[in-house]
């Protein structure tokens, strides 16, 4: 975790992050909606049967 800044510089700091979050937001945003296609053009929406879906699975160890 990086250091706090002390003084105006702290205000920088908390723009700055909370920029980030909201990158990170907008992506997974997209990918939610990109994953939503995925799951309706699988066989009328069988999951377990989806090979597209099944390639993005990480074993368990990977995810966080």
């Amino acid at each position: 975790m990086p250091t706090i800044p002390n003084g105006p510089a702290r205000r920088s700091f908390a723009c700055k992050q909370i920029a980030a979050i909201d990158r990170k937001i907008a992506d997974l945003t997209v990918l939610r909606g990109e994953l939503d296609r995925l799951i309706e053009a699988c066989q009328n929406g069988m999951v377990a049967e989806c090979k597209i879906l099944g390639g993005l699975t990480l074993p368990i160890n990977a995810q966080a």
